[in-house]
């Protein structure tokens, strides 16, 4: 599966809709079917301000032949599309660097704990406080580990548990920034 199923799609839409937001980033972008959902949303949320969806993805032009990319442009949703041919651990620091906020940020990118963990870490560092992370294919062992992890170590994230995609992909609400002590870890 290279793309978000209906449930999810449409649980992105809302978090943008409901939220009203305007600066959104995912790490992958496959066939597109996340941008497409995301853009559409922030297209239908009210408001004049400048709206920009960033999607990072080494592998669009190659192993998926740039069909998320057209996927966003047949739909006429790429004028608030950016794609980054770029791995998310060089891409992430280098959008921080360069000061980028963001009030959502969608993770599905390599399901390995490390990669997982590089991302949700990147990812609270260049969301605003009260944005949200989702954090998808929370299914695979590695990713469930991850999750694990973040829900017992991370206090400045709420869990939003009663979703319509929870089964699959994990939502959080940043409460506040991390404010942990250095050498903070509870077991998991």
């Amino acid at each position: 599966r290279d793309g978000v199923n209906p449930v999810e799609g449409m649980h992105l839409y809302n978090c943008v809709r409901a939220n009203g937001l305007s600066r959104t980033l995912e790490v992958g972008c496959a066939m597109g079917t996340s941008a497409l959902y995301i853009c559409q949303a922030m297209r239908d949320t009210p408001g004049d301000g400048a709206k920009r969806h960033v999607a990072v993805d080494p592998n669009q032009d190659t192993q998926y032949k740039s069909i998320g990319r057209a996927n966003v442009a047949r739909a006429n949703l790429d004028d608030c599309f950016e794609l980054l041919h770029e791995t998310s651990y060089a891409a992430l620091p280098h959008l921080l660097r360069q000061g980028h906020r963001f009030q959502l940020i969608f993770i599905d990118g390599w399901h390995t704990f490390d990669y997982t963990l590089v991302d949700f870490f990147y990812a609270d560092l260049l969301l605003d406080v009260n944005g949200l992370i989702l954090l998808d294919d929370i299914k695979h062992k590695s990713v469930q580990k991850c999750l694990k992890y973040i829900r017992t170590n991370w206090p400045h994230y709420a869990y939003v548990a009663e979703t319509p995609a929870a089964e699959t992909m994990a939502t959080f609400r940043k409460l506040r920034h991390d404010d942990r002590d250095w050498n903070a870890h509870v077991n998991f």
